[in-house]
């Protein structure tokens, strides 16, 4: 499988799926993976897509087989674009048919915002276009954020345990500290159904 180095040091992987004919020069497809996901999410995908087109599926840095950032590291959009864009570069991608899956539709949307010339279509899977004040209160627990709420309560040593459904719930701690931990996680618990509809009202 294609690794591709970043400038800090790092290496990012992406799975390449090319069952073309050399000469066949089709717009390729790039699929990005949503928060918490990998490449493989879109396996199932492939077969239907590749008989038309050439796929490539990174992994953003921390998930899959890409390299795990050392503690502390901050993940940015910047770092977000720049990764992408070394995947663009090392696979001598001009422009692609964006498929994105939640927060992977979101650096979709913003890579069409800033390089419109690369990005030829996008396909946006489960991907807000706005995040609601309720969703963003019941996050937040009664803090100033979703960010002050996690300083104050915490997570499973520091890591969401994903569940065995991967829904948007089970990327929150499912064993908890103290008592406004679970009392969050509970909340959180109705946000699945929740997200779906803020999404469809703010298209």
């Amino acid at each position: 499988m294609p690794t591709v180095r970043l400038a800090e040091g790092l290496s990012v992987h992406c799975a390449v799926d090319d069952y073309l004919w050399p000469w066949d020069a089709a717009t390729p497809v790039l699929m990005m993976h949503g928060f918490a996901r990998n490449a493989t999410f879109w396996n199932r995908w492939v077969p239907a897509v590749a008989e038309s087109r050439r796929i490539y599926r990174p992994d953003l840095l921390g998930c899959g087989a890409s390299d795990v950032p050392a503690p502390g590291y901050h993940f940015t959009p910047e770092k977000i674009e720049a990764e992408i864009g070394a995947v663009f570069e090392a696979m001598s991608l001009s422009r692609v048919h964006w498929v994105g899956e939640s927060s992977g539709g979101i650096i979709g949307l913003l890579l069409a915002a800033t390089h419109p010339e690369r990005i030829a279509s996008l396909v946006l899977c489960n991907t807000p276009t706005r995040i609601s004040d309720e969703i963003k209160g019941i996050y937040a627990l009664g803090k100033d954020s979703t960010a002050a709420a996690i300083r104050a309560y915490g997570t499973v040593n520091g890591v969401a345990e994903p569940s065995a459904t991967g829904s948007t719930s089970s990327m929150l701690p499912n064993r908890c500290a103290n008592g406004a931990s679970r009392r969050w996680t509970r909340r959180a618990r109705i946000l699945p159904h929740r997200c779906t509809n803020a999404s469809r009202r703010s298209m």
